[in-house]
């Protein structure tokens, strides 16, 4: 019955109207259509392509009901509007909501019939926060990567308490950094360090071979002259 309103609609107001009229107020569902899909949530969580037909479904629908109706108004004038009152009103989606209204809210019926859908359930599902080792428990290289880890972490945080923990969590690898290696940490902090930065470059160098004084050197010449002569 709605396909034959609907085609009978649509030859109505084509041949009642400009196609220009015809061609407006379809665009003007249309827009109205995608609007109203925004404000709908979508029991199945459908994202992507399958999302965009959602959309495009409701674009259409939109359309093609104004038109038909509009049609159906210019060319049966009443009757026109009160069939397509009766349309409305029996139509399945408007009898099947009427009927869920109907039917009494029993505890076993909230058992049988959930209100969240099991793939909403498991679309919803996130893994457990991270946990973090413990500075004491990582060497230099695994502190280095923590410290790169967490600041990427950081950045991807979506609450106020992840991001105070992570805070907490960053400022711990930092002291053991400098516990580790205090003159190269202070390198690193001098060279301009940056919370993205990676401090490896100067916490895991080799140590550099001690440096001979004067007195040092005199004196290993002197022996040096000494075993020749």
């Amino acid at each position: 019955m709605a396909i034959a309103f609907g085609v009978i609609g649509w030859a109505a107001a084509l041949l009642a109207l400009p196609a220009g009229s015809v061609v407006a107020l379809a665009v003007m569902a249309g827009v109205v259509g995608l609007a109203a899909a925004g404000t709908v949530p979508d029991p199945q969580n459908r994202s992507g392509r399958a999302e965009a037909a959602r959309y495009m479904t409701w674009a259409l629908r939109a359309a093609g009901g104004l038109v038909a109706v509009v049609g159906m108004l210019v060319v049966g004038g009443t009757g026109g509007l009160a069939l397509t009152a009766l349309l409305v009103v029996s139509s399945p989606a408007v009898v099947d909501r009427y009927r869920r209204r109907q039917q009494p809210r029993h505890p076993e019926n909230l058992a049988a019939s959930p209100s969240v859908r099991p793939e909403r359930v498991h679309s919803a599902t996130v893994p457990g926060p991270i946990v973090w080792p413990a500075p004491d428990t990582l060497t230099v290289q695994q502190l280095c990567l923590a410290w790169r880890a967490s600041y990427t972490a950081l950045q991807r945080a979506q609450t106020a308490t992840d991001r105070a923990l992570l805070v907490q969590v960053r400022a711990g690898y930092l002291d053991a950094l400098e516990h580790h290696d205090s003159a190269n940490f202070d390198r690193w902090l001098t060279s301009g360090a940056r919370a993205a930065g990676d401090p490896a470059r100067y916490l895991l160098r080799p140590p550099a071979p001690p440096q001979r004084s004067v007195a040092d050197c005199t004196e290993a010449d002197q022996q040096r002259h000494d075993e020749s002569t």
